[in-house]
């Protein structure tokens, strides 16, 4: 049976340059944009913590203090300042969610690299274990192994409990790393300057890593963009499920979970807190989407 072939759809009208400029300008505007906000926010949670008088522990006012001059967040219910403590556990989310995503997609990729110049039988192995591994849902896959792990100083110098998080989202993140980087490698294989590398007689390390490898750089800091939003979202949550970062360490997630009665009576002390998660998560998708429309074109 003869495969029937549609013809081309020769009213469709190529898209005008003045729409592709303006496409450009608000790609890079929405890159711009979500890069502003999250390096502000980088900035800020190194800083107010080195440079505020008082620490995150101690006690600086009465309990459930409002927004004022001296504490523009207001306290807790111990009188803690909420401006102290939302901008240190900013530090430790922010570094929970860049320390982890940077490891999942390196090793994933690296592993994808590996992968493509393998025999078939080893390339359908490591393609078996990718899928078996993205067959469980992402977030149950996370909570599952912090839990297991618990909250425990695995890495002398941590927080308690941040370790754990740290590698449950390594270990359920860098399955679409390896698959995107396999399948990609696998077709950049046969482009001609990969093949000329070949018959000059370049080992399978340098054709890898300095013919493919960089051509594989910008779909991955892309996906790692968008999983950094997903990541955020999580980071954020885990302590309304039991699990994350040991108090008194101040986390995001968990200064909101142990606010969320106070919210009739003081909104600032789980709102404020919510805000920044939902801010820097707004940088991350901005970021994820001028990606993503960059890479579409």
């Amino acid at each position: 049976m003869t495969a029937v072939v549609e013809p081309p759809d020769v009213t469709a009208k190529p898209q005008p340059a003045s729409s592709r400029r303006r496409r450009t300008v608000n790609i890079r505007a929405e890159r711009l944009v979500g890069l502003t906000l999250v390096l502000i926010l980088a900035l800020a949670f190194v800083i107010v913590p080195m440079l505020s008088p008082v620490s995150s522990s101690d006690i600086a006012s009465m309990p459930l203090a409002a927004p004022s001059a001296d504490h523009p967040f207001g306290t807790d219910q111990l009188g803690r300042d909420l401006f102290v403590r939302t901008f240190e556990a900013g530090r430790i989310d922010l570094g929970l969610i860049v320390v982890s995503i940077t490891a999942a997609a390196v090793g994933g990729a690296l592993l994808g690299l590996i992968a493509a110049y393998l025999p078939a039988m080893g390339r359908a192995v490591i393609s078996r274990i990718t899928d078996a591994t993205m067959a469980f849902p992402y977030i149950v896959l996370v909570i599952g192994l912090a839990a297991t792990l618990g909250n425990r100083e695995l890495i002398p110098g941590l927080p308690r409990g941040a370790a754990a998080i740290s590698i449950a989202i390594v270990i359920a993140c860098w399955p679409p790393y390896t698959r995107l980087t396999m399948s990609r490698a696998i077709l950049l294989r046969e482009r001609d300057s990969v093949v000329a590398a070949r018959v000059l007689g370049y080992g399978p390390m340098r054709i890898l890593f300095r013919h493919i490898a960089p051509a594989l750089v910008s779909m991955n800091l892309s996906y790692a963009a968008t999983q950094a939003v997903a990541t955020t979202a999580l980071v954020g949550s885990l302590a309304f499920l039991g699990v994350g970062i040991a108090p008194p360490t101040p986390e995001l997630g968990q200064m909101m979970a142990d606010n969320i009665a106070l919210l009739p009576i003081a909104w600032w002390a789980p709102i404020i807190p919510g805000l920044v998660v939902l801010v820097l998560g707004v940088g991350f998708a901005l970021m994820a989407d001028s990606a993503g429309g960059r890479n579409s074109r």
